[in-house]
């Protein structure tokens, strides 16, 4: 009789996890809202203002397409993103987006008819768009994640000579899950050449070590997602404390 019921839990148990898995796999979308007390991106200080950061995506088995975006609330500080991704079995992520920043550099007074700031201007020299290729690799069973990120085109130029620079960053990380009370997760990341424009630097350097504590909360339907980040950027000697909260559904 104990065979039989184990073997019809068992029976059960896989049942439910296949159909949670099919569900998953299935055409869905995600929204979110966040605020953060700052923000700070791969190690560099985007504005210290506090941000709002909502987002919209498209899933469909491990194909994902998103539109985010940031505005401060304080400070002249906007960006919209949008891109597409595609994940693995074995936990490798290829994904490119599309970062847009209205007040790129490229945009000046004298050239008013061509503004930076209208999205539709994908001109190499005055875009505000730089679009960045990235292969991220975080395995199932092992508590370890990467992530290469290169700039292929876009507002990513070098000073002297005015050529793409193919800004890269690299970083690891590893972390420690617990099944009620969160992530804790250190990351470290260094951008593997000089980047003038991106992540203002004249040669490899080690510009984000970031300890970060992570917890969601499941309401049903709804998530609660609260990260607190202890981040030191060792090349600008520049220490941030960032808390962000926020709701997906």
């Amino acid at each position: 009789m104990k065979k039989t019921i184990c073997l019809l839990a068992t029976l059960f148990l896989a049942f439910v996890s296949s159909y949670a898995q099919e569900e998953a796999d299935k055409p869905h979308f995600e929204a979110g809202f966040y605020m953060s007390s700052s923000r700070v991106w791969r190690g560099c200080l985007s504005t210290s203002s506090p941000v709002m950061m909502p987002e919209l995506s498209f899933n469909a088995g491990g194909f994902s397409a998103y539109l985010w975006g940031c505005s401060s609330v304080s400070q002249n500080y906007n960006e919209f993103d949008f891109g597409l991704s595609y994940s693995f079995p074995c936990g490798i992520t290829v994904e490119l987006a599309d970062y847009f920043y209205p007040w790129c550099q490229g945009f000046a007074p004298d050239e008013p008819e061509e503004p930076c700031y209208n999205i539709f201007n994908y001109d190499n020299h005055t875009t505000g768009h730089q679009l960045d290729l990235m292969l991220k690799w975080e395995p199932e069973n092992i508590p370890v994640h990467a992530m290469w990120s290169t700039i292929m085109f876009g507002d990513d130029k070098n000073d002297e000579d005015a050529r793409e620079a193919y800004s890269s960053y690299l970083e690891a990380g590893v972390y420690h899950e617990w099944e009620e009370a969160g992530r804790i997760d250190f990351t470290a990341g260094a951008c593997l050449w000089r980047s003038d424009s991106v992540y203002e630097v004249e040669k490899f350097s080690v510009i984000n070590l970031d300890l970060n504590y992570s917890k969601t909360f499941d309401l049903g339907r709804v998530s609660i997602p609260l990260e607190v980040h202890g981040i030191l950027n060792p090349v600008a000697r520049s220490p941030y404390f960032v808390f962000c909260a926020g709701i997906t559904f």
